[in-house]
Formats: structure tokens, C-alpha cells, sequence
């Protein structure tokens, strides 16, 4: 009979709303770690690469490249 009223006034919907916005925020939160212990990961293995300067940086660009002061 519970089931009944329940039924009529909404409140299991209601519920089911809730359980949903919890699940909603548990997978956000689980996602959020993944990417962060991901992001810390690469930034522990990956090698450091250092921008181009001077010399290296007018031969590796080619002509489009460059700014029409220096080209």
C-alpha cells in the first residue's frame, strides 16, 4: 500500500532524481582523479622540452614563419 502512495505523490521519483544526481557527482569526482593521477603521471615520465631559442629558432622555422623583420 506504501508502494501505492508513494507512487502517487512522486516520492519515488523524487528518490530515483536523488540517486541519480549522487551517481552523477561520484562519476565526476571518479573521472577527476583519473585525469589528475594521469596529468601527475605524464609530468613524472615525459622528457622536458625546452622552446626554441636564438639559432635554433630562425633555422628550424621556415620563411611564413618568421616575422617580416627578420624573413
Amino acid at each position: 500500500m506504501t508502494g501505492l502512495v508513494e507512487n502517487l505523490t512522486g516520492a519515488t521519483a523524487k528518490k530515483a532524481e536523488k540517486a541519480n544526481a549522487m551517481l552523477r557527482q561520484q562519476s565526476d569526482v571518479a573521472q577527476a582523479r583519473q585525469l589528475s593521477t594521469l596529468a601527475a603521471e605524464t609530468a613524472r615520465t615525459s622528457l622536458r622540452r625546452k622552446n626554441p631559442r636564438g639559432r635554433r629558432l630562425l633555422a628550424d622555422a621556415g620563411p611564413s614563419q618568421l616575422p617580416a623583420t627578420v624573413a
